[in-house]
């Protein structure tokens, strides 16, 4: 099954998608929030996840925890409010990443025992772009996310997560770890908060963050061991 950009999905729910060659549904990014966590989308396919061309995200929608994971082939920009609940897994081939901006935001909030997860299709240090928020929308939050793989380039950072353009982000409980070089990277004039408060050093961000084994990438412009947390 696909659905692409220009179409829509005005109905899904308890689908099962079998014995594909490939995987059994390919979408637009745009419709991802149309997906629900009642279908199994792999019996038997030949890909053992949901395919999910690059689109840029205009309509607010959520993204749930699904029986395959979610995968993003290509770059996209976001310009809408995402949630992502508890659970997702979300993973993207090596041309892929997350930008938001404009009005957009990105809320993930996972908990202890469902985190979310944010990974390359494979696990290799830089594998994917990363994420970066390029909006100070006060709805930016990771809480209980895992991140890895990501830095395969975001300007000179090289980073997983990188926050420019007077970025905000909220960032708690979260796992940033085999990124190219820097786990985060802060631009100047972009803010960062962590247990309630402005963080203005890398201390105060890995007081409630876990951000390790970084900086093992091809671009790693940063020094061994110490590529955790980076203000511009």
């Amino acid at each position: 099954m696909s659905a692409r950009e220009s179409g829509s999905i005005t109905s899904f729910s308890n689908n099962t998608f079998s014995n594909n060659t490939k995987a059994g549904l390919n979408i637009s990014a745009k419709h991802v929030g149309a997906l629900d966590e009642f279908s199994n989308y792999n019996v038997n396919n030949g890909e053992n996840f949901i395919n999910v061309e690059a689109a840029t995200i205009t309509n607010a929608q959520t993204w749930k925890k699904t029986s395959a994971p979610i995968l993003f082939n290509d770059y996209s920009t976001i310009e809408a409010a995402i949630t992502v609940n508890p659970g997702a897994n979300i993973q993207f081939e090596a041309s892929a990443g997350i930008t938001i901006e404009n009005s957009g935001s990105f809320s993930a909030v996972g908990t202890s025992s469902e985190p979310i997860n944010l990974s390359g299709r494979f696990a290799s240090a830089g594998y994917w772009r990363g994420i970066s928020f390029r909006t100070n929308n006060p709805n930016n939050q990771l809480n209980y996310v895992n991140i890895s793989d990501g830095g395969q380039y975001w300007g000179n950072s090289y980073s997983g997560v990188h926050l420019n353009s007077n970025g905000r982000l909220e960032v708690n409980n979260t796992s940033i770890t085999n990124s190219n070089s820097w786990g985060m990277y802060v631009n100047a004039s972009c803010t960062v908060i962590c247990g309630g408060a402005k963080q203005t050093d890398a201390a105060g961000v890995l007081s409630y963050n876990t951000i390790m084994s970084n900086g093992a990438g091809p671009d790693a412009n940063c020094s061994s061991g110490g590529c955790t947390f980076f203000f511009d």
